[in-house]
């Protein structure tokens, strides 16, 4: 099992992967409750953003992808958060959109201030072994390379002891208003 960048081309499959992976995950569910083809317009816009900061990655069997902001870059600039609260919008009106802003806030204010590389999403369609981890090495090792410090927010309790595995240490809870619970994690260049 090997991590490749991502290309244009892979993003349509790669909507898909993560909608899968995403389908039972509490913070997906709570922000789409309809589920299915509601939550697509937040992965296309993820996955394109994630393309242009260039640190993208999906596995050779396209189950999995990771996407990375690098140190002192937005995860979404303006326009890209503008095409979610709109399809948000349309899909849930007011109240969609009051979730949106309540996750933006809440993880806005949790966000460390020293420069990291934010894991933003990762997801991983069934239960493939190997996989998340082989998606996160090619970042982890530029962070031990380069001491940089990682950051995430996990929107599932089941994941913590597998970013624990991979170096990261619970920092703090983030409370959305309404919505369930995340989990900031940190992790400091190992080596």
């Amino acid at each position: 099992m090997s991590a490749r960048h991502v290309q244009r081309e892979d993003l349509p499959e790669l909507e898909s992967t993560l909608m899968d992976a995403f389908k039972d995950d509490p913070l997906t569910n709570w922000l789409y409750p309809q589920g299915g083809e509601s939550a697509r317009p937040w992965f296309r816009v993820a996955l394109r953003a994630g393309l242009k900061r260039g640190h993208t990655y999906k596995s050779d069997d396209g189950t999995g992808a990771a996407i990375w902001a690098p140190p002192s870059i937005g995860h979404l600039d303006r326009h890209e958060g503008g095409e979610l609260t709109q399809a948000m919008a349309e899909h849930y009106g007011a109240a969609g959109v009051a979730r949106l802003a309540a996750v933006a806030e809440a993880t806005a204010a949790a966000h460390p201030p020293a420069p990291h590389f934010y894991l933003f999403v990762i997801g991983v369609s069934g239960r493939s072994r190997g996989v998340g981890a082989t998606l996160l090495e090619p970042v982890l090792r530029i962070c031990d390379e380069q001491s940089w410090p990682a950051y995430l927010e996990s929107s599932n309790p089941r994941n913590e002891s597998f970013y624990r595995r991979l170096g990261f240490s619970a920092r703090y809870e983030i409370l959305p208003e309404g919505g369930p619970p995340l989990l900031g994690m940190w992790r400091e260049p190992l080596g």
